[in-house]
């Protein structure tokens, strides 16, 4: 608690905003943490303020503090004014320590501190293992947990080869989020792409969740489709906000009104036609026939469609969903197993077009659907 005390101390004071200088975010903030973490201000042999550098090819620079061991500088602390601790700053925090085999380097306005390897690889700014910002009032506590863990004194005098594995190992997951972080967007494109089924399951247990009402799942697709051609075709908008192929919403976003592609009513097979007048009857009487043909189809199109959290084939009504409150939505194919009847028209050409692959069948033109 005394950690979460002085960080809620620290904090009052930079929100005061008294603090103009370096001199005052050294005085009033880092030496008040560091004195917490055991760090002794009036002792030399452990706490140096200004520690005199030289480097090389000529020059010198003072550092702000240095931590100190039994060998020499163990962390350098470089203050700076509230708001500028920029890669201005990174890069001379570095250059002060370039060659010198200090482990940690710390560079902090007081509100933001940003912890770094030194002799890590890659550039400066790619060698940070941790970020806190003081002003993250709900973080308190995990700010004072790390601090004590990778800058309170007996870590690093006692403790240094430990405390730079597990800093290795933040900064190692840190990038490993980053690039997760990164893929993001990615992965949102692609669902945006196949209309992905889990997803539009996903916003109708939402919306149904709100209202009461299941909405139909080609609204759903024919939505996530219209957020798709705004991306794809930022050009057709119009300087008043509206698209050439659609209307304002009340609320004066885009909403795009891409055409529909026509109701499925049934199929078309080795010449003989079959309609069935819904698209999942269409799907039904499909899987039901390569059934018929092949007694093994059921098994390999039921590894093919099964979700995380449903299946599209099951040989039991209730082993379709997880989702108690979607088991009614369902069709007994009468041949031992049952069809989830939760999916759009577009999910119904995918399964369709699924079924003819294992079945060797070119969908589009051995098989065709009726669509009106």
């Amino acid at each position: 608690m005394a950690m979460e005390d002085t960080l809620h101390r620290c904090l009052e004071r930079i929100r005061s905003g008294a603090l103009q200088k370096e001199a005052q975010v050294m005085q009033s903030v880092i030496v008040p943490v560091l004195r917490s973490l055991n760090w002794d201000d009036s002792e030399p042999s452990e706490f140096v303020r200004e520690f005199g550098v030289h480097f090389e090819g000529g020059g010198s620079g003072e550092v702000d503090c240095a931590l100190m061991g039994a060998s020499g500088p163990l962390v350098f602390v470089e203050a700076k004014n509230l708001g500028h601790a920029d890669d201005k700053g990174v890069d001379q925090v570095f250059r002060y320590a370039a060659n010198r085999g200090v482990p940690f380097l710390i560079l902090s306005d007081g509100n933001i501190w940003d912890f770094y390897l030194s002799m890590a690889e890659g550039m400066p700014p790619e060698r940070r293992f941790y970020r806190l910002e003081l002003q993250r009032e709900d973080k308190i506590a995990e700010h004072a947990r790390f601090f004590e863990q990778f800058l309170h004194k007996s870590q690093i005098i006692n403790n240094i080869a430990e405390t730079r594995l597990a800093a290795e190992q933040l900064r190692s997951d840190g990038r490993q989020l980053g690039e997760a972080r990164g893929k993001i967007p990615v992965v949102w494109e692609k669902l945006l792409e196949t209309l992905d089924e889990s997803l539009c399951s996903l916003i109708a247990d939402g919306v149904e969740s709100e209202c009461g009402t299941r909405p139909d799942l080609d609204d759903i697709e024919e939505f996530l489709q219209g957020i798709r051609n705004q991306h794809s075709h930022p050009s057709q908008l119009h300087p008043s906000g509206v698209s050439s192929e659609g209307t304002s919403s009340p609320t004066g976003t885009l909403r795009t009104q891409p055409r529909r592609a026509g109701k499925i009513v049934g199929f078309v097979l080795d010449g003989k036609r079959v309609e069935t007048g819904s698209g999942n009857r269409t799907l039904a009487e499909v899987i039901k026939g390569f059934q018929r043909r092949d007694s093994s189809f059921m098994e390999r199109f039921a590894a093919q469609t099964t979700g995380r959290t449903r299946r599209l084939v099951a040989t039991t009504k209730d082993g379709l969903y997880d989702e108690v409150h979607l088991r009614d939505y369902s069709l007994d194919l009468e041949n031992g197993w049952w069809l989830g009847t939760n999916i759009s028209s577009g999910t119904v050409r995918q399964r369709i077009a699924t079924a003819c692959g294992i079945m060797g069948l070119q969908f589009g033109s051995q098989l065709t659907l009726i669509e009106r």
